[in-house]
């Protein structure tokens, strides 16, 4: 648009839409305005079209974004990044020739699950609570398929430790039964006494049942509850027996010990002489008829005695 000029009164260009806010004075001391296309054209006379090549760019441009875009869905497919149908294969389960099976190393000690780990081939740390203990968790669950040499961290808890009732318990009076739980195991805050009424039956405090029963196992932490009759009933005390005192006897002294005496030596005694035995007169006696005397015979002490006499 044309309007005068401040002083010569030419008309002056008024930029419009599609011209540069430029203006350049011309040898006759008039200005124009600074035209864009006077960029596209610097020699007046000579236009150059280039619509045809910008063109011919611009789909260039479009057709290789497509062929990008293209190859970029065809190597996720195959990557299994993008399923598409038709184009995807199925994915397959079947575990690489390398990969080793987890194996459960739950309730296991350390050193065990090192072993275990060993033997396929991999590799166990602790990540959590104490080394004495057992295993509660594993960071790879069992039956994965993992690579070899992988390291599976293990969660530690204490070990629990089972202690057994022991038999022989019932009908025991209530402090021995307590004495023989603790030499099995179980501490005082473990037994708990319960009263189980009045029994005229048995002495105070007997034992009649203990739960868990005889020869069963508690873990730590378990509690036996030992059910005593006659609970806390103090036995009558028997009167004792007054011990009569004996006096003490006085010791006396013992009479001393007589000396032994030589006894005097005993006579031997002596044989009386013998008594001479009397011999008998012999007795001659003769023959009748003959004169000379008989051989001679001892007679007999009745035959001399007769003889004897007048």
């Amino acid at each position: 648009m044309l309007i005068p000029g401040p002083a010569t009164g030419d008309p002056m260009m008024v930029a419009e839409q599609g011209t540069v806010p430029y203006t350049a004075t011309t040898g006759s001391g008039t200005t124009r305005p600074f035209q864009r296309d006077d960029l596209a054209y610097p020699y007046p006379g000579r236009p150059q079209n280039n619509s045809r090549a910008a063109g011919f760019v611009t789909a260039l441009i479009v057709l290789a974004a497509l062929l990008l875009l293209g190859f970029s869905f065809f190597l996720a497919a195959e990557l299994g990044v993008v399923h598409i149908p038709g184009l995807t294969p199925a994915a397959t389960s079947t575990p690489g020739p390398n990969l080793v099976t987890v194996p459960t190393f739950t309730n296991l000690t350390f050193d065990e699950a090192q072993q275990l780990a060993q033997q396929n081939h991999l590799q166990v740390k602790i990540i959590k609570g104490p080394q004495d203990g057992v295993v509660l968790h594993q960071s790879s669950q069992p039956g994965d398929k993992i690579a070899p040499n992988t390291v599976i961290g293990l969660e530690m808890q204490k070990k629990s430790t089972t202690h057994t009732v022991p038999s022989g318990l019932l009908k025991r009076p209530l402090d021995e039964v307590k004495t023989r739980l603790k030499d099995a195991g179980f501490t005082d805050a473990q037994i708990s006494s319960v009263d189980a009424g009045p029994d005229a039956t048995l002495p105070p405090n007997t034992v009649i049942r203990v739960d868990p029963g005889e020869g069963q196992t508690v873990t730590d932490g378990g509690v036996v509850i030992v059910y005593v009759a006659n609970l806390g009933v103090n036995p009558t005390p028997s009167p004792a027996a007054t011990a009569t005192q004996q006096p003490t006897p006085t010791p006396t002294k013992a009479p001393p010990t007589p000396t032994p005496t030589k006894a005097p030596p005993t006579p031997t005694p002596t044989s009386p002489p013998p008594t001479p035995t009397p011999t008998p007169p012999q007795t001659t006696i003769g023959t009748p008829g003959t004169g000379s005397p008989m051989n001679s015979i001892a007679a007999p002490p009745q035959l001399r005695s007769q003889s004897s006499r007048p």
